[in-house]
């Protein structure tokens, strides 16, 4: 089945039927059991607790298959094979709430065990962006947290954290932030402020001038920066040379022509 479901699979899927799902056991054969399932956008979701076969054979190989069939008319059916990309406690007795209230009507899960840990688990597509691999699979990223909230604001909470913590990698590989230089406050104030500049400079480099998304400091350095470039001047015109099939030549022309356009400030 492709990533994007039909309107025909997601009627099925969001009716409280039945769905079977099949993981791969410790020697390598198949384990079906039937469970809740439900639908977060294209992506679908069932829960288990941990320490149940799906979950032990799901940490040890993410292979998942899952077939909903009309009872109906059983030439009606959905079936998803991929990898199980997130398996996360967070939210995970909320939802095993609604699935009960899909499938049985009642406010809240009935046969929870105390001390029972229940976990989700998740099947998305791949990030925008990653190379396509000959035979595709599916990315995971799991994540455990004890904060509130509902499933999707805690997912984006923590993909702006990612964010957050790539900059701070960024800045300690390339910008000079790995360690301070001095033992003088002052002179690692003003060593921080410079190395923020130098980083902002870099980021909005890749963001005008390239028109792309995120660059890292250090690709904008190996690529664009450190080049043997040979400036002359000739008939009062100043000249910049680049080497001979340098890759990324295009590029860093299409850029200074961008820069060149920005409006001046008044």
């Amino acid at each position: 089945m492709t990533d994007k479901l039909t309107d025909a699979a997601r009627a099925l899927l969001e009716r409280p039927v039945l769905a079977t799902v099949a993981t791969v056991a410790g020697d390598g054969s198949p384990q079906l059991t039937p469970v809740w399932v439900d639908l977060d956008g294209d992506d679908v979701l069932f829960n288990t607790a941990e320490g149940r076969a799906k979950a032990r054979n799901l940490a040890r190989d993410r292979r998942v298959g899952v077939s909903v069939i009309d009872p109906e008319d059983p030439y009606n059916a959905v079936v998803v094979k991929g990898t199980a990309t997130e398996v996360t406690t967070e939210g995970a007795d909320e939802h095993i709430d609604r699935l009960a209230k899909k499938y049985l009507g009642a406010e809240s899960y009935p046969m929870r065990q105390p001390g029972e840990v229940r976990c989700i688990v998740r099947r998305v597509p791949p990030s925008p962006g990653i190379q396509a691999p000959l035979f595709p699979t599916f990315s995971y990223h799991p994540f455990i947290t004890d904060q509130p909230g509902d499933l999707r604001t805690l997912d984006q909470f923590h993909r702006d954290h990612a964010r957050v913590e790539n900059v701070i990698k960024d800045l300690k590989d390339a910008a000079g932030l790995d360690h301070l230089p001095s033992g003088r406050f002052g002179a690692n104030g003003a060593w921080l402020v410079l190395a923020t500049i130098a980083h902002n400079l870099a980021r909005w480099t890749g963001r005008l001038g390239l028109g792309t998304g995120i660059v890292t400091a250090k690709t904008l350095r190996r690529r664009f920066f450190s080049l043997p470039g040979r400036i002359t001047r000739s008939a009062r015109r100043t000249a910049l040379h680049l080497p001979i099939g340098w890759p990324w030549a295009d590029e860093f022309l299409a850029a200074l022509a961008r820069f060149r356009a920005l409006p001046l400030l008044a």
